[in-house]
């Protein structure tokens, strides 16, 4: 059994660590979890949410003990940690699900060049065909139809940004 003060160490390297690890992959896209077109502040709060669900259990963990030793509450401050593990698991299971094995398995790979060319009056292009093999990968026009809100447009003001033959 571990004493209140080396739970209480535990407690502080995973909250440490899950904080460290949520900073970094808020970094990283979250698109395969909701949709293709999820604004970055989404993400940004499904990284808090999912920092708020791992570091909670260890944080009232950690108060349980600080608060007082007494068995009782030690007993309650290891559930939360168990608690606090499984939690931990589950979204690092979900995260590598979402980013490694659905985009490989269940996605297939549309580009916007692809999209545009099934439905070019969508894209505003319908009389200039040529103009969806503009929507190369990295290009501003592909980056603005991926995702418009960020140049405050509609997809289908997007064909702006390629640059004149």
């Amino acid at each position: 059994m571990l004493d209140g003060k080396t739970l209480l160490q535990v407690n502080a390297t995973i909250i440490a660590g899950a904080l460290i690890f949520f900073s970094l992959a808020s970094f990283f896209s979250f698109e395969d979890i909701f949709s293709e077109s999820t604004s970055e502040e989404l993400e940004r709060t499904a990284a808090g949410y999912m920092t708020l669900l791992i570091v909670a259990p260890f944080a009232l963990s950690s108060i349980y003990i600080i608060k007082n030793g007494q068995a009782t509450k030690l007993h309650a401050a290891r559930v939360l940690s168990r608690i606090g593990f499984i939690v931990l698991i589950v979204v690092v299971i979900i995260i590598v699900v979402s980013q490694l094995l659905i985009p490989f398995f269940f996605r297939p790979y549309f580009t916007i060049q692809d999209t545009c060319m099934a439905n070019p009056t969508f894209f505003n292009v319908s009389n200039n065909l040529w103009m969806c093999s503009k929507f190369e990968d990295g290009s501003a026009a592909e980056i603005c139809a991926r995702n418009p809100e960020r140049f405050n447009m509609s997809i289908s003001e997007c064909f702006k940004f390629i640059p004149p033959y």
